[in-house]
């Protein structure tokens, strides 16, 4: 039996129901805390706690990764009984090169639900509220997808990952 969704992560002592995703795959999310290791991109406080002894997840843009390369963070599988089913997230999408990141609600029989890229903004430093419906499922995942941009600078994170009103057992 697939568990019902009822849950929220905020990264700080682990990735809760989040894991690397295996398909199409070149690299992983990182969980990390302070600032990314490259600069003037990716944040230096999680959104959570906003301090640097806070946690959050992150795609490296630096070497070695290379324009178009993807890493995959999903969920385990859940069900849903409620139609208003939503996930948020808070993300992080700071420098001149930032890739993509791609929201996705993926179903045994189906195989894109719902769809949201979030495009980073170079001029913009700071954590950004983002949500995707997801509605009634009885066996699917929530994905996100991190794209790397064309250089060094183009780091992406994701903190408060939360679910709301998508039913319980």
């Amino acid at each position: 039996s697939v568990p019902y969704i009822r849950d929220s992560c905020d990264f700080e002592t682990d990735t809760c129901i989040w894991r690397d995703g295996v398909d199409q795959t070149d690299f992983f999310w990182a969980r990390n805390q302070g600032c990314t290791p490259s600069y003037a991109t990716g944040p230096c406080e999680d959104h959570t706690t906003g301090t640097n002894q806070g946690h959050y997840m992150y795609v490296e843009a630096s070497w070695p990764r290379k324009e178009g390369d993807l890493a995959v963070l999903e969920s385990e599988w859940m069900s849903t009984t409620k139609p208003e089913c939503e996930l948020s997230f808070f993300y992080h999408a700071f420098g001149e090169n930032v890739g993509k990141l791609e929201v996705q609600v993926q179903g045994e029989h189906f195989n894109r639900f719902a769809d949201k890229v979030l495009e980073g903004n170079s001029s913009t430093n700071d954590w950004i509220s983002g949500s995707v419906h997801v509605g009634v499922v009885t066996r699917a995942k929530v994905v996100f997808k991190g794209t790397i941009g064309a250089a060094y600078d183009g780091d992406i994170a994701l903190d408060d990952v939360a679910f709301h009103t998508c039913g319980s057992t």
